[in-house]
């Protein structure tokens, strides 16, 4: 080759490599004027798409929680641009294992084909060999050194070649940082509507919550639960799947229009005898249980002549037209228990990323609902039981109760209950600052000891009852009748001042004194003393107690059988 041949072939070159770099600083300027995140998805989609050594891909970012890397964008091979719809917004979660997230938390390419694809877990080899592919690379996206998600190429006829995985990793890390901020406030943004959207739906969701937690009856969520969400949403079938020993088995469904009784019955019929195993390549109900993850295909018709289980296939010819599809694990403390099947038999279904957190939440609940119902229906029978053993312990509480507050022989309460309940009342007396009266008064039998040294303590214990019962037929409900000790009894008389204290120990004084106690042999007559004092604001129960008692000893000094006040209340 002549000098004037390399030169030409010099200044080609350099020709290109400015038509290149011309290319990259217009495709960045576009990226620099691109304001939202699909603007920006749009334009790396287009880069890339058009790349002949490019057959797909997919784009995934590091969701909000932090938990999961979620398909953003993806473009699949022609054969399988159907089934798009259906990875679309799909999670692979952090902590299992997968080719994408291998590469997101090592921050490194990672190159796939028929020889090493065994080597990486998840569904990743079933990806590979579903979409027919030769090679699949995994390249993260970097911000600061910090990989915020990746994007995956994939090949069905070739392999990439090394400085096209370098330029595609210098392109998608030149706008990274903006990707970042407009994920960021595209998050943000979906935050914002999922609020507005909760306030919306919180008076219903909360009546909706209120019916379920009546329930105690497992049977009775399953249909309260499918009915409403049939309601709530455009379905036409709704179904709940349930694990039991290491299966899943349909446990309810339920559909609101007749137009369906027929389909509905032959899809009860089949699966009264068939279940999903859990494992992946069992079909979606199993793939929704195991991934802990929603999955979602919007309209079915475009799908139907895809690899996929032989239970699954089964179910689409039972539903004759079949359209939009979603699986919804039911959980208990993040944990499947369960998945909620909603399907679509005519039109599909519009459900937006506020929907389907709103039936995650959903399912949440059921989860919770269902485990509490199953505990309560173990625990009737046992509350049955403990119900029985209740009640011989509030009968044995109470006769405890009664033991230690009443006193044995006048059935009135003793001077320990006294002593509590008075420095309450005290104390309420104090809280409540409008009730301006509170009294009590100090009852003793006269010249009770010759009572008992002459008709013996069965006569003197007769004179104690009768006498308590007769104190007792004047008390108010509200009052405190209380045996003070020996031949002594208290009365406490709330809303009640010192004359209305007076007035009440004249009424029991004259009525012992004029009917005599009935003993075994005799009727005797017996009288009694009275002191009375109305309680002085902020003063003790001692000090209160004290003046009734000085009262009854002068009702004493004075003659037996009559009333005194205390004198502090006199002079006031």
């Amino acid at each position: 080759m002549s000098g004037t041949d390399n030169k030409e072939s010099d200044i080609q070159e350099l020709k290109q490599q400015l038509q290149q770099e011309k290319e990259k600083n217009n495709f960045l300027c576009r990226v620099s004027l691109a304001t939202t995140l699909d603007d920006l998805l749009l334009l790396l989609s287009e880069w890339v798409g058009k790349r002949a050594e490019v057959d797909g891909y997919y784009i995934n970012l590091l969701d909000s929680e932090g938990d999961n890397l979620v398909c953003e964008k993806i473009s699949l091979p022609k054969k399988f641009v159907g089934v798009e719809k259906t990875y679309l917004k799909y999670k692979y979660p952090l902590n299992k294992p997968d080719a994408n997230v291998e590469s997101f938390k090592n921050n490194e390419v990672i190159k796939i084909d028929a020889g090493n694809v065994g080597d990486y877990g998840g569904n990743t080899e079933t990806r590979f060999n579903r979409w027919e592919l030769f090679s699949l690379v995994a390249i993260p996206m970097v911000v600061d050194g910090a990989p915020i998600g990746n994007i995956t190429i994939m090949n069905q006829w070739y392999e990439l070649a090394e400085k096209d995985i370098s330029e595609i990793s210098d392109y998608i890390n030149d706008f990274a940082p903006q990707i970042k901020n407009a994920h960021t406030y595209t998050e943000m943004e979906k935050m914002k509507k999922s609020f507005e959207t909760a306030k919306r739906e919180q008076r219903l969701f909360l009546e909706f919550i209120s019916k379920v937690n009546s329930l105690t009856s497992v049977e009775s969520i399953y249909d309260i639960f499918t009915q409403e969400l049939l309601r709530r949403y455009s379905f036409d079938m709704s179904g709940i799947v349930m694990e039991e020993c290491g299966k899943l088995v349909s446990k309810k469904n339920t559909i609101l229009n007749e137009e369906f009784t027929e389909i509905h019955k032959s899809w009860v019929e089949y699966y009264k005898n068939n279940s999903y195993d859990i494992e992946l390549n069992d079909g979606a109900t199993a793939a929704a249980y195991i991934q802990n993850s929603h999955i979602i295909i919007r309209d079915v018709l475009e799908i139907l002549n895809l690899p996929m289980s032989e239970k699954d296939k089964k179910a689409l010819e039972i539903m004759r037209t079949p359209r939009t599809f979603l699986f919804v694990p039911i959980t208990q403390q993040g944990k499947p228990i369960g998945v909620l099947w909603l399907f679509s038999l005519k039109e599909t279904v519009n459900i937006t990323d506020e929907d389907l957190a709103v039936i995650d939440l959903l399912c949440s609940f059921l989860g919770t609902s269902i485990a509490n119902a199953e505990l309560y229906g173990k625990v009737e029978d046992q509350n049955k039981e403990i119900d029985t053993l209740n009640k011989s312990l509030e009968q044995k509480v109470l006769e405890l109760h009664e033991l230690a507050t009443k006193d044995r022989l006048t059935g009135l309460f003793n001077f320990g209950y006294f002593q509590e309940e008075l420095q309450r009342r005290i104390n309420e007396y104090k809280r409540c600052k409008g009730e301006k009266f509170f009294s009590l008064i100090i009852v003793d039998i006269d010249h009770f000891k010759r009572f008992n040294d002459t008709y013996g303590h069965l006569g003197g214990n007769i004179a104690l009852k009768d006498v308590a019962s007769r104190i007792l037929s004047q008390a108010r409900e509200m009052d405190l009748v209380c045996r003070y000790g020996g031949e002594e009894f208290v009365v406490v008389l709330p809303k009640c001042n010192l004359e209305g204290a007076r007035n009440f120990a004249e009424r029991v004084r004259k009525n012992v004194e004029e009917t005599p106690v009935k003993t075994d042999t005799v009727d005797v007559p017996v009288t009694i003393s009275i002191g009375c004092s109305s309680y002085i604001p902020e003063e003790t129960a001692s000090s209160f107690i004290g003046r009734a008692d000085e009262a009854l000893y002068r009702a004493k000094e004075n003659g037996r059988n009559r009333v005194e006040l205390a004198h502090d209340e006199l002079e006031t």
